[in-house]
C-alpha cells in the first residue's frame, strides 16, 4: 500500500469516526465533551498530523476482548494498539448498567490515549443474532414484511443502541440465500429487489437514530451450509446476487462488511 493510499484510507476513517461522535450526538461524559470543545473540533487532517505512526495504524483495527469489566490488561491493550473500535460479543454483555459502564470506561481510555472516540460495535440483527439480549427490539429480519416496518425496526433498535453508547451496528444481513444455508434464519428471506428495499429502509431508520450501519456479507454466502468463520470455504462457480447491495447503498450505509 502506497503512503498516499494509506493516508486516504486513514483520513476517511477518522472523518467517519469524528462525525459519529460530533454529529450523531452519542452519549458521553461531560469531560469528554469539554475535551472536544477545547480542540476546537479540529479537522481530520490536523488530528492525523498529531498521531504517531503506531496510533495511525491502530485506528484501522477493530478489536475484541474477553470479559465484562475493564481490566488492567484490557486498558493496556487499548493503549498499546490504539484501536479505532471494539467489537462487543455476548461474552462482554451482562446487563444495561454493566454494559453502559464498560462502554464509558472504554471511551475514556481511548480519549486519554489519542483524543479520539472508539467505534463501539455490535451484531444486533434481531433474533436469532442479537448480542444484547435485554433489548426490546429483536424482530427477526425474516418477519419484516414492508418498508414501513423495516424503518421502524431500524429506528427503535438504533435508539436502544444509542442509549447504551453503541454507535455502529453490523446489520442488516443482505445475503440472498436458500433454506439450508447457514445464514437463512438471519436473512430477509426475500428476492434481491425486496431485500434491497427492506434493507434501505432499515438503514434509514438506524441513521435517523444516529447509528452507523455496516451492511453484510458482501458479495454473499449463497450456497454455504456452514459457518465460513470456522470451516474452509469451497470454491463455487455461482455468481452471487448483488442487486440488493446496490439498492441498499441508496441509503448511504457507512460501511460494507464481507
Amino acid at each position: 500500500m502506497t503512503p498516499k493510499i494509506f493516508k486516504f484510507i486513514l483520513v476517511t476513517f477518522l472523518a467517519i469516526l469524528i462525525f459519529s461522535f460530533i454529529s450523531h450526538k452519542i452519549p458521553v461524559l461531560k469531560w469528554q465533551k469539554t475535551q472536544i470543545l477545547k480542540s476546537d473540533l479540529a479537522p481530520e487532517e490536523k488530528i492525523l498530523e498529531n498521531l504517531t505512526l503506531e496510533q495511525k495504524v491502530g485506528q484501522l483495527f477493530l478489536i475484541g476482548f474477553e470479559g465484562k469489566i475493564l481490566t488492567s490488561q484490557l486498558e493496556n491493550l487499548i493503549k498499546t494498539i490504539h484501536p479505532g473500535g471494539v467489537l462487543l460479543l455476548q461474552r462482554n454483555i451482562e446487563n444495561k448498567e454493566q454494559l453502559t459502564k464498560l462502554i464509558k470506561e472504554l471511551q475514556k481510555i481511548s480519549f486519554e490515549d489519542n483524543g479520539l472516540p472508539l467505534f463501539i460495535v455490535v451484531d444486533q440483527e434481531g433474533e436469532p443474532m442479537s448480542r444484547i439480549k435485554f433489548l426490546n427490539e429483536k424482530t427477526p429480519q425474516s418477519e419484516i414484511k414492508n418498508v414501513e416496518q423495516a424503518f421502524e425496526v431500524g429506528f427503535s433498535r438504533g435508539q436502544e443502541l444509542k442509549n447504551l453508547g453503541i454507535n455502529l451496528n453490523l446489520a442488516p444481513v443482505l445475503d440472498i440465500i436458500e433454506p439450508g444455508d447457514f445464514l437463512y434464519s438471519r436473512s430477509f428471506q426475500k428476492n434481491p429487489e425486496e431485500t434491497g428495499k427492506l434493507a434501505k429502509a432499515l438503514i434509514s431508520g438506524q441513521k435517523q437514530a444516529r447509528i452507523f450501519t455496516a451492511i453484510k456479507h458482501f458479495p454473499g454466502y449463497s450456497g454455504i451450509a456452514f459457518n465460513p468463520e470456522r470451516v474452509k470455504l469451497p470454491i463455487l462457480s455461482k455468481i452471487p446476487e448483488i442487486a440488493q447491495f446496490i439498492k441498499a447503498l441508496e441509503s448511504q450505509p457507512e460501511m460494507v462488511m464481507t
